[in-house]
């Protein structure tokens, strides 16, 4: 997974790509390379016969989906750099119920451990790799939201008294005196 995440930030990266297709683009398509790969790779694992095709299936549907990290998984950086960190939170939050859903769901559909039950469980994987591209290319976007922004903050000092030299301990001192508030005086 690593290797084709490195391959597709590279290409996300390069002159020619950034020229002709917006983020939003790189984003999606990044997305849907991640999805849409891995979803058939397992479903042919599910009809594969030899183990090692059945190996490789699997290891090359778990390696495109490194083009999601580079496709969705970054995106909180483009909609919101200010809060990236909580939507970062909230998104691994609700993605992670999947990991915890799984091995049950396997077990409870694989108790004969048979071909025909692990196609299954593929297709159930499948069919979520597949909903959720849809649902990033319908509905994402890399442009930076309006709410991201933050209230721009002015500083609360009339503007002969923001030290621009000399020692601003003086200037907060002086400001705390005047004011009688000195929770939001402070020297900028």
């Amino acid at each position: 997974m690593w290797f084709i995440t490195i391959i597709a930030g590279v290409w996300s990266g390069l002159d020619i790509v950034q020229r002709n297709l917006s983020f939003s683009k790189q984003r999606k398509l990044l997305t849907l390379i991640g999805s849409v790969v891995p979803a058939v790779c397992l479903v042919l694992a599910g009809y594969a016969k030899d183990r090692t095709l059945i190996v490789a299936y699997i290891s090359l549907s778990a390696g495109f989906s490194g083009c999601q990290m580079v496709g969705s998984g970054i995106n909180q950086i483009d909609l919101a750099p200010r809060y990236a960190d909580i939507l970062m939170g909230f998104s691994n939050t609700f993605a992670s119920m999947g990991g915890i859903v799984a091995p049950y769901l396997a077990q409870t559909l694989t108790p004969n451990h048979k071909p025909a039950e692990w196609r299954v469980v593929f297709y159930i994987t499948a069919a979520l790799f597949i909903v959720g591209a849809l649902g990033f290319v319908i509905f994402g976007s890399a442009e930076r939201q309006w709410w991201a922004e933050g209230a721009k903050r002015a500083s609360p000092l009339p503007p002969s008294r923001v030290c621009l030299e000399g020692d601003p301990s003086q200037s907060l001192v002086a400001n705390m005196e005047e004011s009688g508030n000195p929770e939001v005086q402070y020297s900028v």
